[in-house]
């Protein structure tokens, strides 16, 4: 599973490239990979965090020493990443709602990260380890994400010198994407 997930993150750059420079099927790309990565996260996150392989899922072995603890705190976190991975998401496609789904996306993995904080520090643990490993990466970008000002954005994506935000408000920008057949 660990390389599925590394596949993911690997097509969510690879399609944020894409959709930066306006080749084809960018956006395309870079929606199914960020929805696919959520969607692992939400329904195997507890296998994930545990370190249990695709095919131990089903066997009565696997989750052997693990705890009613330890399966809550993966599902709780492999529920705040989807949470976070959508955010994210929705904050680069300029989608509405991003701020709300960062925004909880944000104290979730706060409170993750302080739980496994503490969780390491009395144990150890592979799963407190787990956890950290992969929430820290995607609290950086969650947060440069929220933190971003819609100016900020808005310049990036549509970077065409001094006058292209008054493109936008123009509505020129439309005008823009149909003679390029966006």
């Amino acid at each position: 599973m660990r390389r599925l997930e590394k596949v993911f993150i690997v097509l969510i750059l690879m399609s944020f490239l894409m959709r930066t420079f306006t080749l084809p099927f960018g956006t395309t790309l870079f929606v199914l990979s960020t929805g696919s990565l959520a969607v692992f996260y939400a329904y195997l996150g507890f296998a994930i965090f545990n370190g249990v392989s695709f095919k131990g899922i089903f066997k009565k072995g696997s989750f052997q020493g693990v705890g009613a603890w330890g399966i809550l705190l993966a599902v709780f976190a492999g529920l705040i990443m989807a949470v976070t991975v959508i955010g994210i998401e929705f904050r680069l496609m300029h989608w509405p709602s991003a701020k709300i789904l960062l925004g909880g996306g944000l104290i979730g993995l706060v409170l993750l990260e302080v739980l496994s904080i503490v969780k390491f520090a009395r144990g150890r643990s592979q799963l407190a380890r787990r956890i950290l490993q992969r929430s820290i990466p995607f609290l950086v970008v969650a947060s440069i994400c929220f933190f971003l000002s819609d100016d900020a954005t808005r310049h990036f994506k549509f970077r065409w010198g001094e006058n292209g935000i008054e493109r936008i408000d123009s509505g020129k920008i439309d005008r823009y994407y149909q003679e390029r057949g966006h």
